[in-house]
């Protein structure tokens, strides 16, 4: 299998789980303990935080890359898209860790436990998949090197 059908695997979960969690169907809530109760909030609002979230990680994150590029003289598209791919995958990923942990708090300590130990161990791979296809998008695929 080659890396890049993982590591969309690894983001199509992941933003399927955020949105999941978003629609509210659990009552997992994204995040927004403290500005609603999660028993009253509506799936509307759940994906409309999620959504708002998202817009605001990626402007931010794609800004940041093209000044970044500026101030080391590259290319600012370049830049900005590497910044807007980060501002997708940490906002994902924190998303979905958020209602992963959610689960494994209503676990009994005993399976929760060993629930933390899986979560952990996913997003520990889902991150160095994702550090590795950000250096293959800047260095290219192994196919440039033979």
């Amino acid at each position: 299998m080659k890396a890049i059908n993982i590591i969309l695997f690894l983001l199509i979960f992941n933003v399927s789980v955020s949105i999941v969690g978003g629609m509210n169907i659990y009552n997992m809530g994204l995040d927004v303990r403290d500005e609603y109760d999660i028993n009253t909030i509506e799936s509307a609002k759940g994906i409309d935080h999620f959504l708002g979230g998202l817009a605001a990680n990626l402007v931010l994150f794609g800004i940041g890359g093209s000044i970044i590029g500026a101030l080391v003289r590259r290319s600012m598209s370049e830049s900005a898209a590497y910044g807007f791919f980060s501002g997708l995958v940490v906002t994902v990923y924190t998303n979905t860790y958020g209602i992963l942990t959610g689960i494994s708090s209503a676990l009994p300590t005993q399976a929760a436990f060993m629930v933390n130990v899986v979560i952990a161990l996913f997003l520990g791979i889902s991150g160095i998949m994702m550090a590795l296809a950000m250096m293959q998008l800047i260095r290219g695929g192994i196919e440039s090197y033979m």
